[in-house]
């Protein structure tokens, strides 16, 4: 284990949780300010506008996960040709899309105002059409920062990333506090978003630069070229795209029918819960470069997936009943006694919902840089039409946003045993219906400690969850951290 904690693939990703958690920490601590600055319908259409540039990202066409991977097995190779190849056809692809993104934007822009998209309060639908343009604009530029940050993870200078990432999430929020503090208004945090975007754009060609001294961008539509991004790039897309429409879909729902009130938040929960879960995925990110290299050199993946599965999975779900019982004092403290209260029956529920959806990390890591980006495609459609199908349910016995997570935490939780054992069966030929009921007695027994009110039933099942996760994750599956450092 000593070995493991000292390893390049134990750095990694403390830089990368470091990128992941850095921002949204500090955004925390300032939210209350943004809420009162703004006012809490204002910062509800702030909401709002994530979650649509967040929609269209899937514009993206996965050309970010095409750069990962292709990068990872050219610098594998140290094949500078190709590694320029795939640099220049992706960014260029990208300024094509950048540009229907700004259509895409004008016309949410144009849909708000004559057609009432999303049902905004009429005060409001000026401010949302302007954020929806500026969104449009603003998500284009993170297509770039995508394939700069995963060109960084693939040559394995996940520092590098951090660096540029943070830094510039950093100097973003501290601008916008400024801006506020000034009486400015969402309009000009945007705008403050897409300049700043653009410079630490130019930064990180300058340090792709250094790390390939043969790069030199080139607007490059070579057809061989781009046949080669898009036919790995294509199922991945259709994953991301799959994901996105489906976890967007609660926020446009409770904006369109029960109000920006309860979108302020509903949508600052559901931004914290992405950011835990980009957290746990965080954890990780070694791993697919490092299977794309397994498979190319022809060696078997199966303990390293086993491997890394349960060790995300003893960090994630060890993390989430600590959450449990220390959120309140902790998120208080941030957000103010009275605004926790607002958020509290949303934190409960999306950490419900997080219990099983750490599941599916290791397996979108391991089935794309496996070989199996068609299976895995059929496994996110079956769980997203899964969960969508559980947020109406959800939504139509109950008419709550709570009601909604609920049916998504239900669904997911069904859904993912049904993930483990199409990986089990179609990937590894192997049917153990016990191994898989062990596999998920933790979080089972974690979803029972969240749910409870009542101390002393609650605490019980508390101390079972972490007498589980340790027999189960430690004892039963084990861990083999030798494979996990694989420098």
């Amino acid at each position: 284990m000593a070995d493991f904690f000292s390893s390049k693939n134990f750095k990694n990703s403390l830089w990368n949780l470091a990128d992941i958690f850095t921002y949204p920490v500090i955004f925390l601590l300032s939210t209350p300010f943004f809420i009162d600055g703004l006012g809490a319908k204002a910062f509800g259409v702030w909401m709002l506008v994530n979650s649509l540039m967040i929609a269209m990202q899937v514009l993206n066409l996965g050309l970010g996960n095409a750069t990962f991977k292709h990068m990872a097995s050219h610098s594998a190779l140290n094949d500078h040709t190709q590694m320029n190849a795939t640099l220049n056809t992706n960014f260029s692809l990208s300024i094509l899309l950048h540009l229907v993104c700004i259509l895409a934007g004008g016309l949410l822009a144009f849909g708000i105002q004559q057609f009432s998209f999303f049902n905004i309060e009429p005060s409001f639908i000026a401010l949302a059409a302007k954020g929806a343009l500026l969104g449009g604009v603003l998500v284009g530029f993170k297509f770039y920062e995508q394939l700069i940050g995963y060109t960084f993870k693939a040559l394995e200078r996940f520092d590098l990333d951090t660096m540029l990432s943070t830094g510039l999430k950093i100097v973003v929020l501290i601008v916008n506090i400024v801006l506020v503090k000034m009486g400015h208004g969402l309009t000009s945090l945007l705008i403050n978003n897409i300049l700043l975007s653009f410079v630490s754009i130019l930064i990180g060609l300058l340090i792709i630069k250094f790390q390939i001294p043969t790069f030199r961008f080139q607007f490059q539509l070579n057809k061989t070229f781009i046949r080669k991004e898009l036919k790995f790039a294509i199922w991945p897309w259709f994953q991301t795209l799959a994901i996105v429409l489906t976890f967007q879909c609660d926020r446009f729902f409770v904006v369109s029918f029960i109000g920006l009130s309860t979108l302020t938040y509903y949508g600052l929960v559901a931004t914290i819960f992405n950011h835990i879960h980009m957290g746990f995925n965080g954890i990780a990110p070694w791993l697919a470069p490092k299977i794309t290299k397994l498979k190319t050199q022809g060696k078997d993946t199966r303990d390293l997936y086993l491997s890394a599965r349960n060790f995300i999975l003893l960090l994630a779900l060890t993390a989430l009943l600590l959450f449990n019982l220390l959120n309140e004092p902790i998120l208080s403290l941030f957000l103010s006694k009275e605004k926790y209260m607002q958020a509290a029956d949303y934190i409960k529920c999306f950490t419900l919902f997080e219990v099983f959806f750490v599941f599916s990390i290791i397996p979108n890591y391991f089935l794309n840089a496996a070989g199996y980006e068609k299976l895995y495609f059929k496994i996110v459609v079956f769980y997203c039409v899964s969960i969508l199908s559980g947020m109406l349910l959800g939504y139509y016995f109950t008419h709550t946003a709570t009601g909604i997570i609920i049916g998504m935490a239900l669904s997911t939780a069904i859904t993912m045993l049904f993930q483990n054992g199409m990986i089990n069966q179609w990937v590894f030929k192997a049917r153990n219906p016990l191994e898989t009921l062990a596999l998920f007695t933790p979080a089972i027994i974690i979803g029972v400690a969240i749910w409870l009110d009542a101390p002393f039933i609650k605490y019980s099942f508390v101390a079972l969850g972490f007498l589980s996760i340790y027999f189960v994750y430690t004892r039963y599956f084990k861990i083999n951290f030798q494979l996990l450092k694989l420098d």
